[in-house]
């Protein structure tokens, strides 16, 4: 779903059914006008909601694109209702170019208003971190707690050719380590993935993201040659969790098997726990009981 504008044409060229890169590939995506943008991003929200469970057992996410400024505000209210609602949903946004003062024509800080209404909010620095930044997009929105995932794309990045040996060399850029890689003019640098050595024939980690909001994992080489990838305990920035942004989203990968109560106060849901037993007493108690089960539910069978 989406709405044109100058800042995202050259994505939406792409859609086009007569664009030469759907020539023996398949039918194209489909491609829905809008009315604006807000209503792109609810109805968006719609077909994740509605939208049967796909072969992994998660709903698949709904997808909005938009342009920059006004477009990309538009689109704050149904951000804001995904990351509330647990849905799932991938936002592509148009930007002015890089190389465009602040103030330039339909420019906003997309990220900065985003940040706090999504899972993960990101603005490309080069075409080629495209194939691990949407998958890491669509990762994050299906994960866990579901919600709203945004990437920011500047005019002048669209129309970057991605080529296999880009990607290759953007790979072996990829610094060893956790420190933060400053901003340069190279668009091979980035900020967006980092690697780190586990010891001599054991793997690596690797982490998504910025150095404080982002996913961590770890690829374990197995004795046959393959490798297994498993969430990292420990992300850089923070002292533990699967996820950055002040462990925000930590408990949506982490069950906590815990039980809350209004005050605030929690316990074990297993064994002894005064708070439990309170639950059951009241349950049991309770003449005509009413259970509010979320949207959660639906994948906790």
């Amino acid at each position: 779903n989406g709405y044109s504008g100058g800042a995202n044409l050259p994505l939406l060229d792409q859609f086009h059914p007569d664009h030469p890169r759907h020539e023996g590939n398949g039918a194209p995506i489909r491609w829905i006008t809008n009315s604006n943008e807000s209503s792109s991003g609810h109805v968006a929200e719609g077909y994740a909601k509605s939208a049967p469970l796909g072969v992994n057992g998660k709903s698949p996410p709904g997808v909005v694109v938009a342009t920059s400024g006004p477009g990309l505000t538009n689109l704050i209210t149904p951000l804001q209702d995904a990351i509330c609602d647990g849905v799932p949903l991938v936002a592509l946004c148009g930007q002015a170019a890089t190389f465009a003062p602040e103030d330039s024509f339909q420019s906003a800080p997309a990220v900065a208003l985003t940040t706090p209404c999504t899972k993960f909010s990101y603005q490309i620095k080069g075409s080629v971190e495209l194939p691990m930044a949407l998958d890491y997009a669509f990762h994050v929105a299906t994960s866990g707690r579901p919600g709203p995932a945004f990437l920011d794309l500047p005019k002048d990045l669209q129309n970057q050719v991605i080529t296999a040996e880009a990607i290759e060399e953007f790979v072996e850029s990829i610094p060893v380590g956790l420190e933060t890689v400053a901003d340069t003019e190279d668009l091979l640098c980035t900020q967006f993935v980092r690697m780190s050595d586990l010891g001599v024939g054991v793997g690596y980690g690797l982490h998504l993201g910025q150095v404080k909001e982002g996913l961590g994992f770890e690829v374990h080489h197995r004795p046959d040659g393959g490798n297994v990838l498993q969430p990292s305990d420990v992300s850089p920035g923070e002292e533990e969790g699967f996820m950055g942004q002040v462990k925000k989203f930590h408990n949506d990968h982490v069950p906590s098997f815990k039980v809350f109560n209004p005050q605030g106060e929690e316990g074990p849901l297993e064994g002894e726990s005064p708070l439990m037993e309170e639950l059951v007493s009241l349950i049991r108690s309770a003449k005509k009981p009413i259970i509010i089960a979320g949207q959660g539910c639906n994948d906790a069978a």
